[in-house]
């Protein structure tokens, strides 16, 4: 495999029109497919041991049994910021309307938990 899953980041800069979009799109494309908890909406790692909140409270009351828990193999995900984004949709945020309906909180993952393990694509800046 020519990309190290675990290399922690790589930022791609040039001037306008030196294929910064293709470079990022080309090494996602050379990414190898992930293996997650099957369900996880944070693209979790069984073997990891970084869980998220809701999957720890699960595996607390015995809802989940981490020597059997189902995997599944989904590919590298890439996640394009827009320009507009606001702090809710990157970030995610309690679904009011579920939350209200279930009597339970219900968190909606944002942009960055849908990029864990994966690609965080952020185009034009402005700083």
């Amino acid at each position: 495999c020519a990309v190290n899953p675990k290399i922690g980041g790589v930022v791609i800069s040039g001037s306008r029109g030196t294929a910064k979009s293709v470079m990022a799109r080309a090494l996602h494309k050379l990414m190898p497919p992930i293996e997650i908890v099957k369900g996880s909406q944070f693209m979790i790692d069984k073997e990891s041991g970084e869980w998220d909140s809701f999957l720890e409270a699960d595996i607390r009351a015995g809802k989940i049994n981490l020597d059997t828990v189902d995997t599944e193999i989904v590919p590298t995900p890439f996640v394009q910021i827009p320009l507009d984004v606001l702090e809710d949709r990157l970030l995610g945020a309690v679904d009011v309307e579920k939350s209200v309906r279930t009597g339970v909180t219900v968190f909606e993952p944002g942009l960055l938990a849908r990029a864990h393990r994966g690609v965080l694509y952020v185009d034009d800046i402005n700083l």
